[in-house]
């Protein structure tokens, strides 16, 4: 087996595992399988040592499948367990030998928590148009606001 098809099987398995997590998570959010269940994935993935970067990536899939659901539990015994897993998360992205796409990975869903589970990339589907047009409209309300003597502006209607 030559190397370019050794590279190619282990991307192929790579994206293989990454669905099978994310299939995982969906029949977690669909209630098919237990919190309990999902949460022992979870300390299966991070473990107790130094994750290997194939975890690393996988727990990532993981929680950005399901972390919003488990962050909306009522067990305090989950609760305290996320909280454990997010300050391990942190950990890991910060340790010295982190290479560095893992650290951002790992970065990328302590964000995604802390801005309540809504990826950013919905901050920058708007088309330009929709951007100027409501810059249009904060201006004509600040003006409104502080009683700008300005004649008031309509904004142009979009085709």
């Amino acid at each position: 087996m030559s190397d370019e098809d050794f590279e190619y099987l282990q991307i192929k398995l790579k994206k293989h595992m990454i669905g099978n997590v994310n299939f995982i998570g969906q029949l977690f959010n669909v209630k098919l399988l237990k919190e309990k269940v999902m949460h022992t994935c979870i300390r299966h993935l991070i473990g107790s040592g130094n994750p290997s970067t194939e975890d690393c990536e996988r727990l990532c899939a993981l929680l950005t499948t399901i972390g919003k659901h488990l962050d909306q539990t009522t067990n305090n015994q989950y609760r305290k367990a996320m909280e454990d897993t997010f300050r391990r998360l942190k950990g890991l992205a910060f340790k010295k030998d982190q290479d560095s796409r893992v650290k951002f990975m790992l970065l990328d869903v302590v964000d995604l928590r802390a801005n309540g589970w809504k990826p950013r990339q919905e901050n920058f589907s708007q088309k330009i148009e929709e951007i100027h047009r409501e810059a249009k409209e904060e201006e004509l309300r600040q003006d409104y606001l502080n009683g700008s003597s300005r004649p008031k502006q309509h904004l142009e209607k979009q085709h």
